[in-house]
């Protein structure tokens, strides 16, 4: 939660700077006369500029004088401008943006991805959106999981899609791959994601069929792409129900740095609302991060994210042995992230891409033994691009990986230890070609080697898109995915070959006036999965998932409103680790459907969001029953709410902020855990997995003080 509640201050409208100059404001309209939100706003030549609010408004001052241009810059519209005379007067602007006919009659790859803030693909969910959607408290992942596809799984929280298990979907940062992107967690409390989508200037979110650029990844990849230069020098001060946030950031010509520092404990949350788990010492993180940034004058984007946490928790919990006594469960985590990128053209067609990331993570597990596990991670990255000319592009690379992992278990009288090194390379070439203003399509090449075993797997890929109408298209993807088994995996079987899938996806997909539909079906069949026999880890395991996802999304239709509605049907089943046959994984319902919906209050100053979830019951093992998983949780249930409200204090934003989760209290649970040992009649005791909590309520104040706060989007 501590990026969220601290970036929330940049992302809700443009700043309300005060200054002894000119101001200049006003507000921007799209071709239907909606309000156009987080457009760029900026005096040519200078970094004086805002972007506009949730109403379409603007509003900065400048010292500059004499002739400028007011310019305009909006995804998907034609950029706007006007010649101006800055003299001793204000201006009030009344702009109306005209759509970019290139782009809206442009046919592009849809099938299988997501994006955000790409001019040449849809715009689905933007870092606006992530951090406004009611019940994603503003975590990545918890916003992706009311796109179709992606599951929800309470107990884990991490993202789970299209039938494939939480390890099969990867995070990428700056085009790398992110070792451990989610916090360390107890069994049955959930997780989050380490990453705030603010960093981040572009989101995609593939549920299969992605480019060769990328790997090791099963189903799904999640594709981040950070910030350039922060738009001004700010100072941001965050007071909440859990914790604290003070950051600032400064701007100058060329270079920006930002640095923060967060504490969070729901100790005293904890104290006030009942819990269902027997905390012994509540969950807190204490930590911080730098970000640099530089563009030189030829052109070249340095980019440097550091960041540094500590977290720690610790509860009371029932004994799996016999349920009928307790144990006390204490986590202790560090976690240590460095990634830096270097971008630069080279002559007039070739654009060179290096980048490098360090990870470091720690966990200290203390119950009857004391478990002390840690993965290290260097990676680096090359890839250089090239325009073949008329829509014609060509990129290749490589990227190499080396992963170090250690478990070390200590009981009385006795420390076992488990080391493995894990080098890893991989070349990838892709393409891709227009052949006319309706059909274009995307070839790639991935060749993988993973050095322990010395397994060498080459992929192929292929994306097809083609323009039914003006406003309408299909699209087609497939290719081979490959990715090692898991941590515990390979400490025990480091000769294990790669898990395998091959991906068919196709969809439609309808956009006009603010408006998406769009209809996708795919399947997936996975050969080489890791199964458990008695001689110890295989690639024994297979199986499939296949299914339809629908999305529709209105921006238009509801003044001030935008809602979007997701329906994912899933038929998956799956033989791997420890099942004999192929069952349907207890991490998959059949049934998903989310309504997002956000309503801007002009008279209120105030933003009021709702999501709603329905997911029909999982499997679970029930000791009892016949079968490997005969029991059914219950059906998943969730309305959550937040509001925000925006102020000034002092001519600096103010921002009040509410939020609570499954507001209705719905009685969700996960299954039941079994005694492993049998009471003296025979029988198993169990209990009722439930979440931590029925509801979680939050409550924020967030202050920014700058001379030209704005937007960062």
């Amino acid at each position: 939660m501590r990026y969220f509640y601290f970036f929330v201050v940049f992302l809700l409208c443009s700043s309300y700077g005060q200054s002894q100059h000119l101001t200049l404001s006003g507000e921007i309209w799209d071709e239907n006369n909606q309000p156009v939100i987080g457009a760029n706003v900026f005096l040519t030549g200078t970094y004086d500029g805002a972007s506009t609010d949730l109403e379409g408004l603007f509003s900065f001052t400048t010292t500059e004088k004499g002739a400028f241009t007011l310019s305009v810059s909006y995804l998907g519209y034609e950029d706007w401008s006007q010649d101006i005379d800055l003299a001793n007067e204000s201006f009030d602007f009344d702009i109306q943006l005209t759509p970019a006919t290139s782009e809206l009659d442009a046919v592009v790859i849809t099938a299988g991805a997501f994006e955000a803030s790409d001019s040449k693909k849809s715009v689905t969910l933007r870092p606006l959106d992530i951090v406004t959607t009611a019940g994603a408290n503003g975590d990545v992942l918890g916003a992706l999981q009311t796109l179709p596809g992606a599951q929800r799984v309470g107990e884990d929280g991490r993202l789970f899609v299209r039938g494939g298990a939480a390890y099969e979907t990867r995070t990428f940062i700056d085009g790398l791959y992110v070792a451990q992107p989610y916090t360390s967690t107890t069994p049955n409390v959930p997780s989050r994601g380490r990453f705030s989508p603010v960093l981040f200037k572009g989101t995609t979110f593939s549920t299969g069929g992605y480019s060769a650029e990328y790997g090791q990844a099963l189903s799904s990849a999640l594709v981040l792409e950070t910030q350039d230069l922060a738009p001004a020098t700010l100072t941001a001060i965050s007071l909440m129900s859990v914790g604290g946030n003070l950051s600032h950031t400064q701007r100058w010509e060329q270079t920006s740095v930002a640095v923060s520092a967060d504490y969070t404990n729901l100790g005293p949350y904890m104290n006030l609302v009942p819990q269902n788990l027997q905390w012994q010492k509540a969950p807190r993180t204490a930590g911080g991060q730098l970000i640099f940034r530089h563009k030189s004058d030829n052109g070249s984007l340095w980019k440097l994210q550091a960041q540094h946490h500590q977290s720690g928790m610790s509860l009371k919990t029932l004994n799996p042995q016999q349920l009928s006594d307790s144990l006390e469960v204490s986590l202790e985590n560090t976690y240590t992230y460095l990634g830096t990128s270097f971008q630069k053209t080279l002559g007039a067609e070739w654009h060179l891409q290096v980048s490098a990331a360090y990870t470091d993570h720690l966990d200290k597990t203390a119950t009857i033994a004391d478990i002390r596990s840690r993965e290290t991670a260097l990676l680096a990255k090359a890839r250089l691009s090239r325009s073949l000319g008329q829509g014609h592009l060509l990129r290749f690379g490589i990227s190499h990986w080396r992963e170090s992992f250690e478990e070390q278990l200590e009981v009385p009288e006795a420390t076992f230890l488990q080391e493995q090194q894990e080098p890893y390379t991989a070349f990838f070439t892709e393409a891709d070609w227009t052949f006319s203003k309706k059909l274009v399509a995307r070839t790639g090449l991935r060749t993988e080697m993973r050095h322990v075993s010395d397994e060498l797997v080459i992929s192929p890929r292929l994306s097809v898109a083609y323009k039914t109408g003006t406003k309408s298209q299909v699209s087609f993807a497939t290719g081979r995915f490959t990715q090692r088994p898991q941590k515990v995996q390979i400490l025990s079987a480091p000769m294990l070959e790669m898990e395998e899938a091959w991906h068919f996806i196709t969809n439609w997909q309808w956009q006009k006036d603010g408006r998406t539909l769009r209809v996708e079906a795919y399947r997936k069949t996975y050969d080489d999965l890791a199964t458990l026999a008695t001689t110890g880890w295989e690639n024994n395991g297979d199986g499939y998932a296949q299914g339809i996802d629908v999305f529709f999304r209105d921006k238009v239709s509801i003044a001030n409103s935008d809602f979007w509605v997701s329906y994912s049907y899933l038929d998956t089943e799956r033989r791997y680790e420890r099942f004999t046959e192929r069952i349907q994984p207890p991490f998959a319902a059949k049934h998903t459907v989310n309504l997002v919906y956000k309503y801007w209050i002009p008279r209120w100053q105030s933003l009021v969001g709702m999501t709603a979830v329905y997911a029909t019951p999982r499997n679970y093992y029930h000791q009892t029953e016949t079968g490997m998983l005969q029991g059914k949780t219950t059906a998943y249930r969730d309305v959550s709410m937040n509001w925000s409200y925006l102020t000034q204090l002092k001519g600096h934003l103010l921002i009040v902020h509410c939020s609570v989760n499954n507001l209705p209290g719905f009685e969700n649970n996960y299954g039941q855990q079994f005694s492993q040992q049998p009471e003296a009649d025979g029988s198993y005791a169990s209990v009722t997995i439930r979440p931590p909590a029925k509801r979680f309520l939050f409550l924020g104040v967030f202050l920014s003080i700058g001379k030209e706060g704005g937007s960062q989007f």
